[in-house]
């Protein structure tokens, strides 16, 4: 299962690889823990012919280690006896392209995350060396990273980015055909809800048979449980000794508190350069506005983006009952639905300026719009302003009341809903 629906990429690697021998090229695999990376990248390399140097980092406690790890690949894979006295990672990297100068050179590094750790100067020096000399080169670098930073991997030439995306609701219903056993919409609803399409978590609940809620939550809870651990394992290999602040952020946000101003009513320290590393370097936090609005800081809203991390955080580590946090969160994971049906410019929650005025979930095109009322189970009863809230939505989104629907919106109607 952790490896289908991943064709595209593999020819894109592949095109990317026969590239490298007019010259270096730079493959970025990126994507959350369980995605895939190694597994994608492992099945490439199994086809590919030549010199390669694969190299595994996990937690090394200085660049001096993570040199020696480099260098022991090396002499394995290349069969190098002596290699030079490198003091820095970077010029490691070094030596590898001047032998890929006259020899074609594959190198793999998982969990490059671990490479700025130790040397927070890393990328920086490695792309000076990169820019000289890859053009000189036949080398085919594959780095897999949790963490991709935009304004640092840009200043590489030659190289893309390869960013693994969570299965989808179809593909996850195509994997669940597969099981022979016919499964409700709620029970779907629930896989995405707890893996976020993740197929390393998807594999443990299909594997196990527990797809029900009840089945589900046992699993997710059981004291043998993988899971139980994996939401702190993930938070301790982002932040490291920053671990107990960030941490208590994001539970905050899982909770349902998303207004920077409550945020900060929690801490003594200021939130905001903590919320913009969530975002901007982690990529564990987003933006989320009203929908049809400009982009303000003030009308933000904050949100876990990882939809595990989120259930585990809620569910575990907050001891949240499941049904209360599918019950919760269905709005989120129906949004998620109508964004993958491309009948909408645009899908989310809508609020007003004073935050007073609320609609659960809108899907609008330029001159119309859906208002859903979200419920797990059932019909979700109208708040006692929502006809008030309904009419500052139409005055602020420019729609004519006659061109806005409403629709119930549950999980046993959610895949067959007449749009």
């Amino acid at each position: 299962m952790d490896f289908v629906f991943r064709d595209q990429d593999l020819l894109q690697l592949r095109r990317l690889s026969r590239d490298s021998v007019h010259g270096g090229r730079i493959a970025w695999v990126c994507g959350c823990s369980g995605i895939g990376k190694s597994r994608l990248t492992e099945e490439f390399f199994k086809k590919e012919q030549g010199p390669l140097v694969r190299v595994r980092l996990k937690k090394f406690s200085s660049a001096d280690d993570v040199i020696r790890c480099i260098m022991d690949a090396m002499r394995k894979d290349l069969g190098i006896r002596q290699t030079p006295g490198c003091l820095t990672i970077a010029q490691v990297f070094d030596y590898l392209l001047d032998i890929a100068r006259t020899t074609p050179v594959s190198v793999w590094i998982d969990g490059a995350d671990e490479l700025s750790e130790v040397e927070k100067r890393f990328w920086s020096d490695f792309s000076h060396v990169w820019n000289e000399k890859a053009d000189r080169t036949r080398s085919f670098f594959v780095f897999c990273l949790s963490n991709f930073r935009d304004n640092v991997f840009a200043t590489f030439k030659n190289s893309e980015k390869f960013k693994l995306k969570p299965f989808s609701f179809h593909q996850i219903q195509q994997i669940v055909i597969e099981t022979g056993k016919n499964r409700t919409p709620e029970e779907i609803v629930t896989l995405m809800a707890l893996t976020g399409g993740v197929p390393k978590y998807l594999k443990t609940f299909v594997d196990q048979d527990a797809i029900g809620i009840e089945k589900a939550e046992r699993l997710f809870k059981s004291p043998d449980s993988c899971f139980l651990l994996e939401g702190e394992r993930l938070l301790r290999d982002t932040f490291f000794s920053s671990f107990g602040v960030y941490a208590s952020i994001l539970r905050k946000i899982s909770a349902g508190i998303g207004r920077r101003q409550d945020l900060q009513q929690h801490f003594h320290a200021n939130v905001g350069g903590y919320l913009s590393k969530l975002e901007h370097d982690f990529g564990l936090v987003l933006r989320l506005y009203p929908v049809k609005t400009e982009k303000m800081s003030k009308k933000c809203r904050w949100e876990v983006t990882d939809p595990f991390l989120d259930a585990w955080l809620s569910v575990l580590d907050g001891e949240e009952p499941l049904r209360e946090y599918l019950k919760r969160r269905f709005p989120r994971i129906a949004a998620k639905w109508l964004r993958e049906t491309g009948l909408f410019e645009q899908v989310g929650p809508w609020w007003d300026e004073s935050g007073k005025y609320t609609l659960p979930l809108v899907g609008r095109t330029q001159d119309e719009a859906t208002v859903f009322l979200p419920a797990m189970w059932g019909e979700m009863p109208r708040a006692a302003d929502f006809d008030r809230a309904l009419h500052i939505f139409s005055e602020a989104a420019g729609i004519h009341p006659d061109r806005i629907r409403q629709k119930a919106l549950s999980s046993q109607n959610l895949f067959s809903l007449n749009l």
